[in-house]
């Protein structure tokens, strides 16, 4: 039996460097609901920038249409 899920969300990815380090971290939030505008997506990341010792590097905003089908 195929089963396929249909998302139509966002995903916000937030890539950053740590102080002191040179490795790239990131933190991912999925399923956002599809009609976020992009000044809440503001509002998240000037939130989280506080919580991490370095600094954002840079942000991707990904539209999710489809799921996985098993």
């Amino acid at each position: 039996m195929a089963v396929e899920t249909s998302f139509l969300s966002k995903k916000l990815r937030i890539d950053y460097m740590v102080d002191g380090e040179e490795k790239l971290k990131s933190l991912t939030l999925a399923n956002l609901n599809k009609d976020v505008s992009g000044e809440q997506l503001g509002q998240i990341v000037e939130g989280i920038k506080p919580l991490i010792n370095g600094q954002v590097v840079k942000i991707y905003v990904t539209e999710v249409t489809h799921g996985i089908t098993d």
